[in-house]
């Protein structure tokens, strides 16, 4: 007579067990895997916005500028910024079809109903956040790229001499002016003059807790009625497609402080309170985000990158010499 012998429970469970120890042992190697093709990803959609840009300075002679603004409306202005103007160059016909640069970023009929298309090139696949967060923009796609507006406070070894800014009256802070994307006013390729290799174009900002999250479409504007970027001093500005470098919100200050538990999501309470001002470089790779240069090529700048270095390549023309790597 034939026996038939099968697994007794105890080598079930040891079969059982290696097969965790290897699912264990795989997991972490396919979730590096997925990351570093997401990261591929956001590289090239940078690669992607650095082209469509100088592809709109051959055309225009000149990069777009952050939002235009009309002196003397009793209403305030607040327009489409350099994301907008630069969808013919990324193959966004459709969507600047509705773009009506003489209207209100909010107009329901043309830049509203834009934004709610989603810009798959404007978005970073390691941010599951798509979508604004405030600010009553129901169902607007966001952005996680933002143009280099340059540097402000201090310029690199020093705690006297500061770097030329349009104005200090800002919600962000100082706005620079020494970036190739400016408020207001149309920079071209020779205004670089440390170099398209020296300065960069866009950065990446993509983080799930950030609370500044709004619609891609959307340019500086100035709160006050009547005053335009000839007259900085007059308004109150909040600035939207471009961003400024400063020394206080280095690579991922938001998701350090948050680990420290130095964060607050309202305002008033935490070093980096609200989160909406914690978050302008910073992404979910680990160790530092994404940006591109003038020049078209796209690295990755490490959060622990020295001040001198970030500050260099946010000013187009500061004549500062701090290569990567260096102190």
């Amino acid at each position: 007579m034939n026996s038939r012998r099968g697994f007794t429970l105890v080598e079930l469970l040891v079969v059982i067990a290696i097969i965790g120890i290897l699912i264990g042992l795989l997991l972490p190697a396919v979730q590096a895997a997925r990351e570093a093709a997401r990261r591929m990803q956001c590289t090239n959609n940078l690669k992607q916005l650095s082209l469509a840009t100088h592809n709109y300075h051959d055309i225009n002679n000149n990069f777009p500028n952050d939002g235009y603004f009309i002196v003397g409306k009793t209403n305030r202005q607040h327009w489409c910024g350099i994301l907008a103007k630069l969808l013919p160059q990324i193959e966004g016909g459709a969507e600047y079809e509705l773009i009506d640069f003489n209207r209100n970023y909010n107009d329901a009929n043309t830049n509203a109903a834009a934004a709610k298309s989603k810009m798959t090139a404007f978005l970073c696949p390691s941010c599951t956040t798509t979508k604004s967060v405030g600010g009553g923009e129901t169902d607007w796609y966001t952005t996680h790229y933002y143009g280099n507006g340059g540097s402000t406070g201090f310029r690199p070894d020093s705690t006297t001499d500061k770097y030329g800014q349009i104005t200090t009256r800002s919600n962000s802070g100082e706005i620079s002016d020494n970036g190739l994307f400016s408020v207001g006013y149309h920079r071209n390729i020779s205004y670089a003059i440390d170099g398209t290799s020296n300065t960069a174009l866009f950065f990446e900002s993509s983080w799930n807790d950030y609370q500044g999250f709004r619609g891609w479409h959307r340019g500086t504007y100035v709160v006050n009625a009547g005053s335009d970027y000839q007259q900085p001093n007059n308004g109150y500005w909040n600035t939207c497609s471009v961003k400024f470098i400063k020394r206080e919100f280095y690579i991922n200050a938001g998701i350090q402080a948050k680990a420290r538990g130095d964060y607050s999501t309202t305002s008033g309470t935490g070093r980096f309170s609200p989160f909406r001002v914690a978050a302008l470089w910073t992404s979910h790779h680990p160790g530092g985000c994404n940006f591109s240069m003038a020049d078209g090529s796209v690295k990755f700048l490490s959060e622990t990158v020295s001040d001198n270095v970030f500050l260099s390549i946010g000013s187009a023309n500061g004549g500062e010499n701090y290569a990567f790597g260096s102190n």
